[in-house]
């Protein structure tokens, strides 16, 4: 973290907003993930086809350096846009 440009924003973001978890290798990663459950997952890796088959417990899963997470919470999707008390048309009989 030391050697970043913007350091000081990570701190503070850190500090008050999440935290930043680091493991020895990326199946140690993916072991944490499936016990997290995350409701977004970023695999920013060189190959993350290879990693995408062990993840088991995660809402939704983007794959490479260049997905948009951001773009999970703003795409048209039936489990944000529906009530608790609805549920989707194809749904009912």
């Amino acid at each position: 973290m030391e050697k970043l440009p913007r350091k000081k924003i990570l701190r503070k973001a850190l500090k008050t907003l999440g935290s930043l978890l680091s493991r020895k290798n990326l199946l140690q990663a993916v072991a944490l993930a499936n016990k997290v459950a995350p409701e977004h997952l970023l695999l920013a890796v060189k190959d993350p086809y290879r990693l995408l088959e062990k993840v088991k417990n995660a809402g939704s899963v983007f794959l490479g350096h260049f997905s948009p997470v951001a773009a999970g919470d703003t795409w048209p999707d039936l489990t944000m846009s529906c009530q608790p008390q609805e549920q989707p048309g194809f749904l009912h009989p």
